[in-house]
């Protein structure tokens, strides 16, 4: 009887070190990106109001894996905008690509944004770089 209780009890704590073990495991697996941006933030230093600096980011796929990539439109007004592109809509293991990101100031002051990038199709994939631009009168 002795052995039986002890063999469940076993049993019992695998059973939940297991279920910790891997509930960790998932969870830092799930915030891991499977696509890297480099740089991971862009700032734009003093543009002329009205004149447009551009800056190239780097995405790499960290996985053995095919992964599709979209752009989300960058919201009006900020002064950034993405441009030319060598990303295709499928991005293979371990290879980069890069994109151009454009800030053209259209008032004065310090503007943000964000340029998003989405892996696949679920919005939990999608991934960002912070924007930032100063711009300054002309002349």
């Amino acid at each position: 009887m002795r052995k039986a209780r002890f063999l469940i009890r076993a049993v019992v704590i695998a059973i939940v070190v297991a279920g910790i073990v891997t509930g960790a495991a998932s969870s830092a697996a799930a915030s891991v990106p499977l696509v890297r941006a480099s740089p991971a933030s862009l700032h734009f230093t003093s543009s002329e109001l009205g004149h447009a600096e551009a800056r190239e980011v780097t995405l790499t796929n960290l996985t053995q894996r095919h992964l599709e990539i979209r752009f989300l439109p960058a919201p009006p007004d900020t002064g950034f905008t993405h441009g030319h592109s060598s990303c295709t809509h499928v991005l293979a293991p371990h290879e980069s690509c890069s994109i151009t990101i454009w800030f053209k100031p259209e008032h004065l002051g310090l503007m943000t944004g964000k340029f998003v990038y989405v892996v696949g199709h679920s919005p939990s994939t999608a991934y960002q770089v912070q924007l930032s631009g100063e711009a300054r009168p002309q002349g």
